[in-house]
């Protein structure tokens, strides 16, 4: 008996093995490819790593060191060198010739108003003028016969007319004469000091002739140059303290303040008033004045801090509540042992004090108060 054949394997052949390794092959990348598109067309997800991956890192805000200041009074003070000066100097020239016959006051001493200073001889003065006052009470005479004759029809208007010019001429004679007289008795045209006295007795003076200085030190000036910048805020009428260098100080008022420069300083006169009732203080002395003008609101802060602006004018970068950095311009009206006194800021700033040449105008920052320890990478 013939056994029966054993039934055979089916073969997968080799070729068809091969092609669906191809197609996997195909199918994987092609799968990637249109995954890609997919994620361009509108995938949210792919969207956000795409952006996130892309976007730059933003640079983070300039830190600066700030601290908060508070306006305060300040009152600047005027200051200036300069010399004590007589309120009136006069020198008292003669008006009239004559010998020196009489000097009643000597030099240095105190005279008053009308006092006689200087007297000459009157000479022949005294016969002329008894001369002169027969004259005019003869032309008198004759110009009351004159009018009584010619309101009675007895006399022409035109004599009466003469008489009347004889007598205005003998009066004017007369007053010439009288004034002539009393120019020989040289008096003080104000209280103050025979400063100086050229006319010795003996001496014959000449009319114009320098006889006598009288000046006047109660009131006493202090003058001084004051420059340009700081006139303008000075006032008549504001009170000044003064000091001598070989006395006490002294409270006076400022009474003149020139309106016209020097031509050679560009400063202009400033005086100021002071009593010397005793006449202690002479003229010529050296003095400084002092002038304290009415209180400012200003801020105390360090030059340290101080920038320009492209027209070369200081300021300060101050920081807004919305950490925008600004810059404003200041005008230094003043200094002292911890600082500079500015005006042009808010009454309460934030004022930059470290990092302010590293930010402009304009710029957000971040800001580290002076009191805190600033964090590492910090501008200092």
């Amino acid at each position: 008996m013939t056994p029966s054949p054993k039934p055979s394997k089916r073969r997968v052949p080799s070729t068809l093995i091969a092609v669906l390794i191809a197609v996997a092959a195909v199918a994987w990348v092609g799968s990637g490819y249109f995954g890609g598109l997919w994620n361009l067309s509108g995938s949210p997800e792919s969207l956000d790593v795409v952006s996130v991956r892309a976007a730059p890192k933003e640079a983070e805000p300039t830190r600066v060191r700030v601290k908060t200041l508070d306006a305060r009074p300040f009152i600047e003070e005027i200051q200036a060198s300069g010399q004590t000066e007589a309120a009136r100097t006069v020198e008292i020239r003669a008006e009239t010739d004559g010998r020196v016959v009489e000097l009643p006051v000597a030099e240095g001493r105190a005279v008053a108003e009308g006092d006689l200073l200087v007297r000459l001889d009157r000479a022949e003065r005294d016969a002329q003028l008894a001369q002169v006052k027969a004259r005019a009470q003869q032309r008198s005479i004759e110009f009351e016969a004159a009018r009584t004759l010619a309101s009675s029809g007895f006399q022409s208007q035109t004599r009466r007319a003469e008489a009347l010019a004889d007598l205005e001429t003998a009066k004017a004679d007369l007053a010439i004469l009288e004034v002539d007289v009393a120019r020989t008795e040289i008096t003080a045209p104000f209280d103050g000091i025979l400063d100086r006295r050229p006319a010795e007795i003996g001496s014959f003076v000449q009319r114009g002739d320098h006889v006598a200085t009288i000046v006047d030190v109660n009131p006493i000036l202090v003058v001084a140059q004051v420059s340009e910048k700081d006139v303008t805020k000075l006032q008549v009428g504001m009170p000044a303290q003064t000091r001598l260098t070989t006395g006490p100080n002294h409270i006076g008022v400022v009474s003149y303040i020139a309106t016209v420069a020097d031509s050679q300083t560009r400063t202009f006169r400033v005086e100021v008033e002071i009593e010397n009732r005793e006449r202690r203080i002479g003229e010529g002395m050296s003095a400084e004045i002092k002038v304290k003008l009415p209180p400012v609101q200003a801020h105390l802060v360090s030059p340290s801090i101080f920038r320009l602006d492209a027209e070369g004018r200081i300021g300060v970068i101050l920081v807004q509540d919305d950490n925008v950095a600004r810059f404003l311009r200041v005008a230094i009206i003043g200094s002292g042992e911890d600082g500079a006194y500015v005006t042009g800021l808010p009454d309460r700033a934030q004022v930059v004090t470290v990092g302010q040449e590293l930010v402009e105008d304009g710029e957000v920052v971040t800001p580290v108060s002076a009191r805190q320890t600033p964090a590492a990478g910090a501008q200092s």
